[in-house]
C-alpha cells in the first residue's frame, strides 16, 4: 500500500510534495499496525506458513489473500528504484515476473549483512538497478496491486539484465503489468510538465491504438519538449499504475530509469506544415493504413480566440483547437494547425498544436439557427443512411434567438435564453473576456451570435441518440450580443411589486371598510336604540292615552252612569217623602242597590289598574284569580280549560279580557240564573279566543231588552273586544244557555302593545 502511494508521487508537482510527504508518513503508520495486528505473539508472522518463492505465486494473490501477509522469500533482480533522497522503494523480478517491494514501508528494520560481513541498517542499504537481492518479507494489499513488505534484504551482487516484453500502450490498462518492464514504441504528443523532485519530465505518448500514457524520463538536451513531439521513440521502464482514492485504475506511467531506455527512432518532421492538408470533417475517418498518432494538418479560420483554446471553422465545419497559446492570432485570421488528434469526446479535436498564420481576413458569418433545429439534427445524424452527408453544428459559429431568463448582471457570469417553444441553452463567455459592461434585464429578446458546444449525453462507452444533447453557446464578447427587443415595462419584479402593492391597499382598504362598517354599526345600533327608545315612549304615550280614554269611557259609561241613576233616585225620594212614603223607599233601595253596583265597579277598575301589573305571566292562572274575587259564586260554578301552548299576553289586553270574562260570568249567574259555566281559553297558532258557556235560560236574539238597570251589558263587551282588533260572537237560544266567543289575533295584540323593530336599508 505504502509502496503504490510512492507510486502516485512520481505524477506529483513541486507544490505537491509537503502534502505527498504527509501522505507517506500517515501510508507508514498504517502498514507498522498493520503488520504488529497481524504478527504472532513475538511480533513475528506465523514461521509455520511455508514462503512463496515464485514472484508469480505473489501476483496470483487477490488483494484480500495478499493481506493476509503471507511470507514470501524471493531473489531476484532490481529492475526500478524510487530514486529520490530517503525512498528505498524498489521493483524486483525473477523469471516468472516482477512486484513492487515497499521498504519505506517496513516497521521493523532487520540489519541484513553486506559482503564483509557487516550489519547495516536496512535505510542505508545501497539498492540499484541490475543488483540480485533476496527479500524476505510478507505479502501486503498495496495500493492498487500485491507488494511486499521486507523484513530482510540481502545484496548479492550485480548481473545482466532480465529480457523485457514488447507491449502496446493498450496493453497497460489491462492492469495485469504493474510494476512490471516493458517496452513500448509511440510517438510522444505532449510535455506534460518538469518534476524537479523526482528529477524527471513527463511525456505523454500515444500509439495507434490512440491510448494515451505517461513517460518519465531524466531531462536532458536530447530530449528536449521541441525535440521529441511528434517523435516516434523507445520506451523500455517500469509500469506503475495510477489510481484515485478508491484504489480504481486512472491511468499508467512508465517510468523510464536510465537514458539510453529511451531512444528517438524517428525524429518529428522538420516542417509540421508540409504533411497534406485533411479536411476537418475527415480528423479521424476511415483510413486503409490506420490513424496515424502523429500531428494532422488542417487549414481553416479563427472564429475563437480564448487564453488556452482556438476554435477555427471551415466551410461548415468547427474544431476546437486545446492546449494551445494563442500567440497573436485574432478571430477572422487564416490558419494552418497542425496537431494531434483525440477523440476523448463525442468529437474529435486538436491539442498540442502548432499554428501558422496565413493571412488576415473576417470570420465567417453566424449561420442562423434554433436550438430545437441543432437538437432534431443530432437525430437525424444518429439515424441517417451512410452516404448521406451530416449536418453538423458543434463548435460552429451560429446565431440564436432567445428570450433572457433572470436578470443579467454586469460582467461575465453565464446565463440562459428561452426560445419560443421553452428549450433552453447556456450561454457562456470565454475564460479571459470582460463580458458585458451593462446588465441586461430579465425578458428582453436578443440575437446572440457565439460558438455552438454540442455534447452528446453517454450511454455507455458511447452517445446515447435517443436523448436531447446538451447545448451552450460560447461568446467571444459582448458585441456577440444584440438587443432586439427590450422586455415589457411589466417586468416580473416590477409585476411582483405592483401586485405586493395591490394587495397592500386591498388589505388596508377591506382594513378600512371593516372599520368603517362597525363604526356603521355601532352608529347604527345607537340610532336604532335611539329611535326605538322614542317609539316605545311615543308608543308608551299613545297607550297611556288610549287607557285614559278607556278608563275614562267606562267610568263614564259605567260609574257615572250609575251614580246619575243614584242621584236620580234620591233626588226623587225628597219629593215623595212627604206625599208618597211608600215610593220614596223604593227609590232609596234602588238607589242604595245602583250605589253598590258602582262600588264593584270601581272596585274592578282598580284591580285591573293595580294589580294587573304585578299578575303572574300565565293568562290562565290570571283569569283564575279574577273569577276567585267575585265573591256571588260558588267556585264549582266555574270550569276553566286550557287548549294549545300558552302564549304571554299583553297586560292591557288581559286586563280587558279578564273584565269581560267577569262581566259575562257574573251576567250569566245574575240574568241567566247558570248553574255551570264553562270559561275555555285556546292558544291557537294565530289567535288567542276565548269562549264563556253558560247552562242558564238563555234569552231570544231577536227580541230587543233594555238594559238592566246597573248593567253594560253586551255593548260594552264589544266594545272592549274591538278595542283589541278582535271580535265577539253571541250565541243565545231560551233554555239552552248562552256562549260568547272572543277571538284576538297574535299580529294584532303585538302590533298594539310590542314595540315593533325598526326597518332600515343598509347597502
Amino acid at each position: 500500500m505504502v509502496g503504490h502511494c510512492l507510486q502516485a508521487r512520481l505524477t506529483s508537482t513541486p507544490g505537491d510534495s509537503r502534502k505527498h510527504t504527509m501522505r507517506f508518513s500517515a501510508c507508514a503508520v498504517a502498514v507498522m499496525v498493520w503488520l504488529v495486528g497481524d504478527s504472532g505473539p513475538d511480533g513475528q508472522a506465523n514461521s509455520a506458513d511455508l514462503p512463496l518463492t515464485r514472484i508469480a505465486d505473489i501476483r496470483l494473490l487477490t488483494r484480500q489473500e495478499a493481506a493476509k501477509k503471507i511470507p514470501v522469500h524471493v531473489r531476484g533482480v532490481v529492475q526500478w528504484t524510487f530514486g529520490i533522497e530517503g525512498s528505498f522503494d524498489f521493483t524486483v523480478a525473477d523469471d516468472s515476473g516482477a512486484i513492487y517491494v515497499a521498504t519505506f514501508s517496513a516497521a521493523k528494520k532487520v540489519l541484513p549483512r553486506d559482503q564483509a560481513g557487516r550489519e547495516n541498517d536496512m535505510t542505508s542499504l545501497d539498492v540499484r538497478i541490475g543488483m540480485e537481492v533476496e527479500v524476505e518479507g510478507l505479502t501486503s494489499a498495496g495500493g492498487y496491486a500485491p507488494v511486499i513488505d521486507p523484513l530482510k534484504i540481502r545484496v548479492i551482487g550485480v548481473v545482466p539484465a532480465l529480457p523485457v516484453r514488447k507491449l502496446n500502450v493498450a496493453d497497460l490498462y489491462r492492469g495485469s503489468e504493474d510494476a512490471q518492464r516493458v517496452e513500448l514504441e509511440p510517438v510522444v504528443v505532449q510535455s506534460v510538465r518538469e518534476n524537479p523532485i523526482l528529477r524527471c519530465r513527463d511525456l505523454r505518448v500515444c500509439s495507434r491504438s490512440g491510448n494515451y500514457a505517461l513517460v518519465g524520463v531524466h531531462p536532458a538536451p536530447w530530449n528536449e519538449p521541441d525535440k521529441v513531439i511528434d517523435a516516434e521513440v523507445l520506451v523500455r521502464g517500469t509500469v506503475l499504475t495510477l489510481f484515485n482514492s478508491r484504489l480504481e485504475q486512472i491511468g499508467v506511467r512508465v517510468s523510464v530509469p536510465k537514458e539510453d531506455d529511451f531512444q528517438v527512432l524517428s525524429p518529428p518532421p522538420k516542417d509540421p506544415f508540409a504533411v497534406p492538408i485533411i479536411e476537418v470533417a475527415e480528423l479521424r475517418l476511415f483510413r486503409p493504413d490506420g490513424l496515424s498518432p502523429h500531428r494532422n494538418l488542417i487549414e481553416g479560420t479563427v472564429t475563437l480566440v480564448a487564453a488556452n483554446e482556438l476554435v477555427i471553422q471551415n466551410g461548415d465545419r468547427g474544431v476546437s483547437i486545446k492546449s494551445t497559446p494563442p500567440n497573436g492570432l485574432m478571430v477572422g485570421d487564416h490558419v494552418l494547425v497542425a496537431g494531434f488528434v483525440e477523440a476523448r469526446q463525442s468529437i474529435a479535436f486538436i491539442t498540442d498544436a502548432i499554428v501558422k498564420k496565413i493571412s488576415s481576413g473576417t470570420a465567417p458569418q453566424p449561420t442562423s439557427t434554433t436550438v430545437e433545429h441543432i437538437v432534431e439534427t443530432c437525430r437525424e445524424n444518429a439515424d441517417r443512411a451512410w452516404d448521406v452527408h451530416p449536418e453538423d453544428f458543434d463548435h460552429r459559429l451560429v446565431r440564436i434567438q432567445g428570450t433572457v431568463i433572470g436578470a443579467v448582471r454586469k460582467g461575465a457570469e453565464p446565463f440562459a435564453l428561452q426560445t419560443n417553444t421553452g428549450k433552453q441553452i447556456m450561454v457562456r463567455f470565454t475564460a479571459d473576456s470582460p463580458g458585458f459592461a451593462k446588465a441586461i434585464e430579465a425578458g428582453s429578446v436578443v440575437g446572440v451570435a457565439g460558438i455552438a458546444i454540442v455534447k452528446q449525453r453517454a450511454a455507455g462507452p458511447v452517445a446515447d441518440s435517443s436523448k436531447a444533447p446538451f447545448i451552450e453557446l460560447l461568446l467571444r464578447g459582448s458585441e456577440d450580443v444584440h438587443l432586439l427587443q427590450a422586455p415589457s415595462w411589466w417586468s416580473r419584479e416590477r409585476l411582483g411589486i405592483a401586485l405586493v402593492s395591490t394587495a397592500g391597499v386591498l388589505l388596508a382598504a377591506m382594513t378600512w371598510v371593516m372599520v368603517l362598517r362597525r363604526t356603521v354599526k355601532k352608529q347604527s345600533q345607537r340610532i336604532e336604540t335611539a329611535l326605538r327608545t322614542h317609539r316605545d315612549a311615543e308608543l308608551e304615550l299613545n297607550a297611556a292615552t288610549r287607557e285614559r280614554i278607556r278608563l275614562a269611557g267606562d267610568l263614564h259609561d259605567g260609574v257615572h252612569q250609575l251614580l246619575s241613576a243614584a242621584s236620580y233616585r234620591l233626588e226623587s225620594v225628597a219629593e215623595l217623602s212627604s206625599r208618597d212614603p211608600a215610593a220614596a223607599i223604593n227609590n232609596l233601595q234602588i238607589a242604595q242597590k245602583v250605589l253598590n253596583h258602582s262600588q264593584n265597579e270601581m272596585r274592578a277598575l282598580m284591580w285591573g289598574i293595580h294589580e294587573l301589573a304585578n299578575a303572574p305571566p300565565d293568562f290562565v292562572q290570571l283569569l283564575e284569580q279574577a273569577l276567585a274575587r267575585m265573591g256571588n259564586i260558588d267556585a264549582d260554578m266555574v270550569e276553566i280549560r286550557r287548549d294549545g301552548q300558552p302564549q304571554p299576553v299583553p297586560p292591557r289586553a288581559a286586563g280587558s279580557l279578564l273584565l269581560l270574562a267577569q262581566e259575562a260570568v257574573a251576567n250569566a249567574i245574575r240574568h241567566g240564573k247558570a248553574t255551570h259555566i264553562l270559561v275555555l281559553v285556546d292558544f291557537a297558532e294565530h289567535s288567542l279566543s276565548l269562549v264563556i258557556h253558560d247552562n242558564g235560560i238563555g234569552f231570544d236574539r231577536t227580541v230587543k231588552k233594555a238594559v238592566p238597570q246597573g248593567g253594560f251589558g253586551l255593548a260594552n263587551m264589544r266594545r272592549r273586544v274591538q278595542e283589541l282588533s278582535g271580535t265577539i260572537t253571541v250565541d243565545s237560544e231560551l233554555g239552552h244557555g248562552t256562549k260568547i266567543t272572543v277571538v284576538l289575533p297574535w299580529t294584532e295584540l303585538r302590533r298594539l302593545f310590542q314595540s315593533p323593530p325598526l326597518s332600515s336599508s343598509r347597502s
